[in-house]
């Protein structure tokens, strides 16, 4: 029955997908997605001890997943649109995301040529909205991206229970903002988020800032006379309790990014610079991760690209001060518009103390782009040969 019902689903996609434009004018769906895999190496990832690893690591340039969107034209200007994006492995088949069906994105809303875009449900915040496309992740994924994560550079903020408006673009610039609510009894603002986001395109020269805020809900109750924390908020995926930010449990966290991109003929650079600030739940420490990095992306021809980053990352706070330097290599060749191989590499280096969960000063350990690899050593280095295909 569920190979039927499957096949029947498919069928109707199909049918609507590849329906006479007469038909359907006025609205249209697309089946999209993307398969990302790749063999890696990875020195000192053993995490009690400095062992290396080999084996499948995924979803290295683009999130690998599944999706279903659309459009319904309402009259005027005025379009119905939905998302539906569901992350998974590649390599088991498993759903990724914590094991949430859409995962990525699930989203409906109103949109207008005129007024602007709104949409309510999971969704992507605004600071991602318009700032990922100038980074260095959008050409080479999570290898890229900043220590740990830290200013959710790889996008893997998830808004719960989200509204957001999106403005038109107005000689070159465009705004966003989002509020989600928790629907936590008793407090509008516990375990809400709050973003704001702007760019500026103007020729091959495109700019983009904003500022996130995520709040916890920490509630302590006592279970078999013990005392048991459990933490709610409407920011699935807050980058933390990982080998970079070792707190289990946070009250809130912010983020403000600034960044941008000049196209010049084959080339394309780009500079970035955050300042996230962790706060831990029990002890009300505070640690601050203020991160600049830069990259350089060259098309050798219409096949070939490659590029190189770096980002510098400077932790702080409660007699911390840790330091990462991390150097980012990539090359990407196209078989064909759909399909790719690439092989990318990266190095990292970190130095100083910073804060474990209990707010100890402990040696500030490396964990390469925001993979989560732990490890006892300063250094750590990954490569990756992989292949996607977009349809």
């Amino acid at each position: 029955m569920k190979k039927l019902n499957a096949a029947v689903l498919s069928g109707l996609v199909l049918i609507i997908g590849c329906a006479p434009a007469s038909s359907h004018a006025q609205s249209s769906v697309t089946l999209y997605g993307a398969i990302d895999t790749a063999v890696g190496f990875v020195t000192n990832a053993g995490g009690s001890n400095s062992a290396n690893r080999v084996g499948f690591i995924n979803s290295n340039i683009q999130t690998t997943s599944w999706g279903l969107k659309g459009t319904e034209a309402l009259g005027g200007n005025l379009r119905a649109v939905f998302n539906l994006q569901s992350a998974f492995n590649p390599s088991t088949g498993s759903l990724s995301e914590s094991g949430v069906e859409f995962g990525e994105q699930a989203y409906v809303g109103l949109s207008s040529t005129d007024y602007g875009t709104l949409t309510f449900g999971r969704q992507f915040d605004p600071v991602t909205d318009v700032l990922e496309p100038l980074t260095g992740d959008i050409y080479f994924g999570s290898l890229f991206a900043t220590v740990g994560d830290v200013d959710n550079y790889d996008a893997l903020l998830h808004i719960n229970n989200s509204i957001k408006y999106a403005s038109p673009v107005l000689a070159g610039f465009q705004f966003e903002a989002m509020a989600a609510l928790n629907g936590i009894a008793g407090s509008v603002s516990a375990g809400s988020f709050y973003s704001l986001g702007a760019s500026y395109t103007n020729g091959g020269l495109s700019l983009a800032g904003g500022y996130t805020v995520s709040k916890v809900d920490n509630t302590t109750a006592l279970v078999d006379g013990v005392a048991s924390t459990t933490a709610s908020t409407t920011a699935d995926g807050l980058a933390y309790d990982n080998p970079i930010v070792q707190f289990e449990n946070i009250t809130s966290n912010e983020i403000g990014r600034i960044g941008g991109q000049y196209v010049f003929g084959p080339f394309i650079a780009g500079a970035a610079y955050s300042n996230s600030k962790f706060h831990q739940f029990d002890s009300g420490a505070t640690l601050t991760f203020n991160s600049g990095s830069g990259f350089l992306h060259y098309a050798l021809n219409s096949a070939l690209s490659l590029a190189a980053g770096y980002s510098y990352t400077k932790a702080t706070g409660e007699g911390a001060s840790a330091s990462y330097n991390q150097l980012s290599l990539a090359s990407d060749y196209y078989l064909s518009k759909r399909t790719d191989i690439y092989l990318s590499a990266v190095y990292q280096r970190a130095n100083g103390q910073t804060l474990d969960n209990l707010d100890n000063l402990v040696p500030a350990t490396a964990s390469v782009g925001d993979e989560g690899f732990y490890g006892t050593s300063r250094e750590q280095a990954l490569a990756v040969l992989g292949m996607r295909h977009r349809f």
